[in-house]
Formats: C-alpha cells, structure tokens, sequence
C-alpha cells in the first residue's frame, strides 16, 4: 500500500493506494488546481482526513465521515488527477473550520498588499491580472483563491492556483505586450494555452498578504466611463454568499468518468449551520469595507485605477 500526504496551505489529506500516484501528482508541479499544493510521499504518520484509493474495476465511490473510499480504474479517474477533485471538499471543510475559505477569485500583490478580483467566468479577471502583472505586480493567485477572514478588519490572501490560463483573444486584444514571451507556434490549433507565470517573465507571491482593495469585476471595452458602487447591496452578498460556499458545498468539484465523460458519484456539502453564520458574518463584515466595492468600465480605465491602489 503507497501513502501519501497533500499538503494544501495546511490543510491536509492522507492518500492510501495500491498504486503509487506520487510520480503523477510530482509532475503536476505548478499547473494542480489545489491551491499551492504540496506532496510528501511515504509520510511517517497519521492524518484526521483520509482518501482510500484501489485501482480495480468495482466502481465504488462514498464519502464517509472524514474518509473517502474510490474503487475505480485508474483510466477512468484520468490517471489519479480525479482524486484531487473528488478530495477538495474534505480540504474545504478544514479551511472553514479554521475561518478560512475558498472562493472563485484571482489576486495581485505588491509590497505585501494584494487587490483580490472576484466576479463570474468571462468577466475579465484573468485580463486585469495580466494587465496587473506587466505593471510589476505578483501574482498570488488566479481563479482559485484561499483568503483567511480570521480578523475580519484584516483578510489576507494566502494563496491560490498558480497558473494562468490565456486565451488567444484575449492576448491579441488586450495583452499584446506577453506575445513576444511566447513561442511562436503556442497557439497553434488550440483557442488557449495554460502557462506558468515564471516562462513569461511574471513574479510569483507565495506569502500571505493582507488584501487593501476587493471588488467584483467587469471589464467591458465599450464602456467609456468607469463605474464604482459601493458593494453592501443584496446582490453582492448573494454573490459572495454564494462563491465563498461553493467548494465546501461540493458545487465546484465533480467526479467525471475520462472515459465516459459521464458524472459519477455523489459528493456531499460539507457545510453546517455554524459554518454558514460564520460565513454570513463576515460577509456582512466585508462588503462594508471602505475597499470593497463594483467595479466596471473600460480595461484601461480600470487598469489605472488598480495601479493607484497602494
């Protein structure tokens, strides 16, 4: 029996397997979707929160407690990276233990101050952090962020997935300046490339910093003027309400079958009452701090705007 330990921002997972997975998720490196995730093979000890993993054909998957059993070909899990998705919620249950939480966000820094970004998929996050980052900011994460509200006056970015996923578009018409970092055939038969921030010359912040500014985002190039709104409106909170609860719920993680394509397997919401007053209660807390707010307009405008936050 192989066993080891994922280490993600301190939480922790225990893998048990009749086939050894570590050479799989080693060379996953910088591209696994777990925020900031580490691997100790052969770990001399225990751990609270347990995957049991064996590669046969018996197709068994169950949530049990704080222990996960998987009987399924490893073809089928897409060579073992399935584990890490069906696993993220017993990840998630720690962080929200422990006032910290998940959400669908990107985040810059400087100095040790960090800009989080948060709104829905195509709203331009992903173009503002490139626009962020050739202005000498790092990056802390990018579409998955882990933020710690443990002081609701001072919520930090711990960290977050670190890898960037461009679209050819999106290069051609609003970061022009990273084409030449690429090779000249990245994009060959393919819409968009996923890169490591250090092959294109960006810096990486791999420490905890306090975020000074967080708005819910849209870029839109046909805006001519920029619009800031306070962010304590119902909307907001049931958005946040509903992206800081995402991961612990299950929502976000699936257990796809590579082979079939199909959705197996039910994954349970983790949450509980208390976790969801605490949640509640500091977005409450966040949406009415000076920092917080909406913010749309034009990328340059926007752009400027970031860079003033200091």
């Amino acid at each position: 029996m192989y066993k080891l330990l994922i280490d993600s921002l301190g939480t922790k997972l225990m893998i048990y397997s009749d086939v050894d997975l570590y050479p799989l998720f080693e060379q996953m490196g910088i591209y696994c979707h777990l925020p900031d995730m580490q691997i100790i093979n052969n770990f001399n000890g225990d751990c609270q929160y347990n995957l049991y993993y064996n590669n046969d054909s018996k197709r068994i998957f169950k949530y049990d407690g704080d222990d996960i059993y998987v009987n399924y070909p490893l073809e089928e899990i897409a060579g073992g990276h399935g584990l890490l998705y069906i696993a993220g919620p017993l990840l998630e249950k720690q962080r929200q233990l422990n006032h910290s939480l998940t959400c669908h966000a990107a985040c810059v820094s400087k100095d040790n101050k960090g800009i989080l970004l948060l709104g829905s998929k195509g709203c331009g996050k992903t173009t503002m952090v490139l626009r962020m980052l050739l202005n000498g900011y790092s990056l802390v994460s990018n579409d998955i962020c882990v933020i710690d509200y443990s002081n609701h006056q001072n919520v930090l970015a711990l960290g977050g997935s670190k890898f960037l996923n461009i679209r050819q578009n999106v290069l051609e018409e609003r970061v022009p300046e990273i084409k030449n970092r690429l090779s000249q055939n990245a994009f060959l038969n393919k819409s968009n490339i996923i890169v490591n921030p250090n092959d294109i010359h960006f810096k990486l912040e791999r420490q905890p910093v306090s975020i000074i500014a967080a708005f819910i985002l849209y870029v839109d190039n046909k805006m001519e003027n920029i619009d800031l709104k306070p962010g304590n409106d119902l909307a907001s909170k049931l958005y946040l309400s509903e992206d800081f609860s995402r991961y612990i719920r299950g929502v976000s993680n699936y257990f796809v079958n590579s082979q079939t394509g199909f959705i197996e397997g039910y994954i349970p919401s983790l949450d509980n009452s208390k976790l969801y007053e605490e949640r509640e209660n500091f977005i409450n807390d966040f949406v009415n701090l000076p920092y917080f707010g909406r913010l749309s307009g034009n990328m340059i405008d926007i752009e400027k705007r970031l860079v003033k936050k200091k």
